[in-house]
């Protein structure tokens, strides 16, 4: 299982480097859309079970890809977008994968999320464990990588305003990070 995981991870690298910047906009934008019904089909289940703790986890495909697309969509702004992504871009992808590892087997070892599944209550009974800490600060490093680079590149651009949606964008997903750590609704 794990040869075939490292074998998707590249696969959709490498896909990555040859699709254009607009591709990955919708990339994104379908992240998002799959996000909130993924949400949406976890509340159909009322009780606390394995199918739900399930979705749970995986909420974390769409909290660790946005971020990384977000960084190629940033890297793709004032060129052609088409061409090969920086080592440094696919180490974050490949990290960002092996955390999406951690959290889908989290059952196993516990690293991100600390809960007895066998309690009635472990949804709303639950830590964070070492795991989760490293998964949001990785994340967080993503998004500010991308601001970062949103502004180096958009330094001597007249039209400066057209900064304040893709960084209003990053600001938020940070503040839901955020909102969610410390449980507060509507991001928990």
């Amino acid at each position: 299982p794990l040869a075939g995981a490292i074998m998707l991870a590249m696969i959709v690298m490498l896909i990555f480097d040859f699709i254009p910047a607009v591709v990955t906009v919708m990339i994104a934008a379908l992240l998002m859309v799959l996000w909130i019904l993924l949400r949406a089909i976890k509340w159909q289940f009322p009780e606390a079970n394995t199918l739900n703790r399930y979705c749970w986890y995986c909420y974390y495909i769409f909290q660790l890809g946005l971020p990384v697309v977000l960084l190629r969509i940033t890297l793709a702004l004032g060129t052609s977008g088409d061409g090969p992504s920086p080592i440094w871009w696919k180490v974050c992808f490949l990290v960002n994968f092996a955390f999406l590892l951690l959290v889908l087997t989290n059952d196993f070892h516990m690293l991100v999320f600390r809960l007895d599944p066998s309690a009635p209550d472990w949804s709303s009974n639950y830590g964070y464990g070492i795991g989760y800490v490293l998964l949001l600060g990785v994340n967080i490093c993503c998004v500010f990588a991308a601001i970062v680079l949103l502004l180096f590149k958009c330094r001597k651009n007249p039209r400066k305003y057209g900064l304040l949606f893709p960084i209003g964008f990053c600001a938020v997903l940070v503040i839901y990070g955020l909102l969610y750590v410390f449980r507060i609704p509507p991001a928990w």
